[in-house]
């Protein structure tokens, strides 16, 4: 079940209307990129830019993914950032922002 605090509603001890308040509900957010090197998708995406749309003054376009996590320990979110929201080799991986 996780890390699951029980909380009692009004501040008593032992009130009857007890509520669950899950200690990993707090979304957090993910982005990954390719590197430079494999960044296909950003290198078309400029490409369609310049040539379809006539805007030939753009210098570096980026694609991200954004994922956004919830009901996951630290722990297992440090383990899934290197092998299910990134391949490390190929991939930059950004948590809860990226540089500009």
């Amino acid at each position: 079940m996780g890390n699951v605090i029980l909380k009692p509603s009004n501040g008593c001890p032992g009130d009857i209307g007890k509520e669950w308040v899950n200690a990993m509900s707090k979304v957090r957010r993910i982005y990954s990129e390719k590197k430079a090197e494999y960044a296909v998708r950003a290198k078309e995406l400029m490409n369609e830019i310049k040539e379809y749309l006539g805007i030939p003054h753009v210098n570096a376009v980026r694609v991200l993914i954004r994922y956004d996590v919830e009901n996951i320990s630290d722990e297992t979110l440090s383990r899934a950032l290197g092998t299910v929201f990134s391949e490390p080799p190929v991939d930059f991986v950004y948590e809860e922002g990226f540089p500009v």
